[in-house]
């Protein structure tokens, strides 16, 4: 069974009488109508493209027509308005600026260049129609944020030298990990879907990941070096989302596939052939349907198993490894707890503990946090408890996997790394609240890893 669609070309801002306006020595109704037939022309073409990446059903595209919108850095062809989409009922803007380079591509006044352009934002923006779901994760941490912290500092960036304007730590943060994640989706799809692709030149996959990490790691050292303040500078929070996280649009797709190798090793060798292409360049002997297959596995990606991706890939950790202590780190800032140094010690033996399979520091360090651990027979009603819940984290079901082994050591055999690691995990009172956006597993993750490793 296959979706069913509808487009419609929606009007509530003058455009027809603007373009009647600008256009007045044309024919200017016939060319408000071929506007739009042009229009609804190219999202039929890429939606038919794309349809099975979409829930199956009735599906509804309304685009709306809308005045100019530009910043002052880039002119925005179209975009795809998450916060008014849901239910199969999909929103989605055109700007003016757009709606008269078409009219000028009709009446032959300019090349079709830009017809080109907008079929590659329009898939763009259907690939993000079709990953909602995880834009909706993005909205809900906007408003999390904002009612936690309160304050504007959800709204887009004001001027560098606005006075007095502080950004949220958490969002700032997220936002960075979000950008990558959504824009590396989005990027793949369009450079490996659109024959009209803008990608010319070659990436190298091993300078890409570099320059990654190079990012990560200030990112986490401006948030992190924050102590307890629960804010960040105006100008450093221009710097991560206005320069930094805008990076994942000249190769957010190459991290993406990396981390997708990270969390699905099996598919390894398919998705390095994918890579190979992206990074040459070489792009005319993809085929639609495999792109289309990791699309989907990318789009059940959530954010905290992306930022667990990144600790966990072999390229960004092969030789410095990413300090998951400073994540941790900025999770205490976002938490307003004044335990850096519990954290860094913490993390960095946890860590320690892993590679070299030391159960009595495992354990020391486990019982400086929690105190004391719990009884096979509290582990056992716990445990059942936790795999009842849900939670809206893909991260949990990971964790789960491991935990289980751990179950089975901890109530077989008494084991007392899987005890204490299990008493970690069951324990309210950890150190990153299990509550917090996206972040509140991370340490969750690292102890279950840690002593699934050590019982290896």
């Amino acid at each position: 069974m296959s979706s069913t669609y509808h487009i419609s070309i929606i009007d509530q801002s003058g455009v027809e009488q603007a373009l009647d306006f600008d256009y007045r020595h044309q024919n200017k109704k016939s060319l408000y109508h071929d506007v739009r037939v042009a229009i609804k022309k190219v999202f039929a073409e890429k939606i038919e493209m794309i349809k099975d990446l979409f829930p199956i059903g009735e599906l509804t595209f309304n685009v709306n027509l809308e005045q100019e919108k530009k910043d002052e850095t880039s002119e925005t062809l179209a975009s795809f308005d998450s916060e008014r989409s849901r239910g199969g009922v999909y929103v989605f803007h055109v700007y003016y600026s757009t709606i008269r380079q078409i009219a000028d591509s009709l009446l032959s006044i300019t090349e079709t260049t830009i017809l080109h352009s907008f079929s590659d934002t329009v898939l763009h923006e259907l690939i993000h129609a079709a990953d909602l779901s995880a834009l909706q994760e993005t909205n809900n941490i906007h408003e999390h944020s904002y009612r936690l912290h309160g304050g504007n500092q959800n709204q887009i960036l004001k001027d560098l030298n606005a006075p007095d304007y502080e950004w949220n730590v958490q969002w700032t943060l997220l936002r960075f990990f979000q950008i990558f994640r959504n824009e590396g989706i989005a990027m793949m799809g369009e450079h490996l879907l659109d024959e009209y692709t803008n990608l010319k030149s070659e990436r190298p996959i091993h300078k890409v990941m570099f320059r990654f990490k190079e990012n990560l790691n200030q990112v986490f050292r401006w948030c992190s070096g924050l102590k307890y303040y629960s804010s960040i500078e105006s100008n450093k929070a221009h710097h991560i989302l206005r320069e930094l996280s805008m990076e994942a649009y000249h190769y957010g797709d190459l991290i993406l596939l990396e981390l997708i190798k990270t969390l699905h090793p099996e598919e390894n060798l398919r998705i390095e052939k994918i890579t190979n292409y992206l990074s040459l360049g070489n792009l005319n002997i993809i085929d639609q349907s495999e792109v289309k297959y990791f699309l989907k596995i990318a789009m059940q990606i959530d954010l905290s198993e992306y930022v667990q991706a990144i600790f966990n890939n072999n390229i960004l950790n092969r030789e410095e490894p990413l300090s998951k202590q400073q994540l941790l780190e900025c999770c205490a800032v976002i938490q307003n707890d004044n335990q850096e140094e519990l954290i860094s010690l913490f993390s960095k033996n946890i860590t320690t503990c892993s590679f070299n399979k030391n159960s009595q520091l495992f354990i020391e360090t486990i019982r400086e946090v929690i105190g004391s651990k719990m009884s096979v027979e509290e582990i056992v009603e716990g445990y059942k408890a936790f795999l009842q819940k849900e939670y809206p984290e893909d991260i949990v079901l990971r964790i789960r996997k491991k935990a289980d082994d751990l179950f089975s050591l901890a109530s077989k055999e008494n084991n007392e790394v899987a005890l204490w690691a299990l008493t970690y995990l069951l324990d309210d009172q950890d150190l990153i609240h299990d509550e917090l956006s996206v972040l509140g597993w991370q340490d969750d993750w690292m102890v279950v890893e840690g002593a699934w490793r050590i019982n290896k």
